[in-house]
């Protein structure tokens, strides 16, 4: 039987270099991302990394205008199986119910992450629905003066 390795070893050893870390300059600071799976805030950091963690929560939009939801699976068979690591579930809810799903499952699975994957899914409704409508952006029409004569 094969013992697979705790959480944070693997954190400490793909902390500094792996194929998902994007590090930019802003200003005088460095920022680092991570775009690996699993990671909802695209973050380098412990809490959020969908690799680390053995438990991780992964959002993505799919092609009915919805979202799909998939976690990491506890089994310890599934780690070495990465076509079968998630299990998914597609919400192709309104935003009301799709929150509520995602709540319900997230707060029993990782209730730490509930904020983020509820920010996340609100974000991903936003650009398939084409983003926030506008006001109407025509000029104004500007009142005709009247010359006195």
């Amino acid at each position: 039987m094969a013992y697979a390795p705790s959480d944070d070893l693997i954190w400490q050893l793909i902390r500094n270099n792996n194929s998902f870390l994007v590090r930019r300059n802003h200003g005088s600071k460095r920022v680092e991302f991570s775009s690996e799976e699993g990671n909802l805030t695209n973050q380098n950091s412990y809490k959020y990394s969908g690799i680390a963690n053995s438990k991780a929560v992964h959002l993505e939009e799919n092609d009915q205008d919805g979202v799909t939801l998939s976690v990491k699976s506890n089994k310890t068979s599934k780690k070495y199986q990465p076509s079968s690591l998630y299990v998914s579930w597609a919400l192709n809810k309104d935003t009301r119910r799709t929150a509520k799903s995602i709540k319900s499952v997230v707060d029993g699975y990782r209730p730490d992450l509930t904020k983020s994957a509820l920010a996340r899914m609100y974000r991903l409704k936003q650009t398939t629905a084409g983003g926030v409508k506008k006001a109407n952006n025509r000029p104004r029409r500007r009142a005709q003066t009247v010359a006195l004569a």
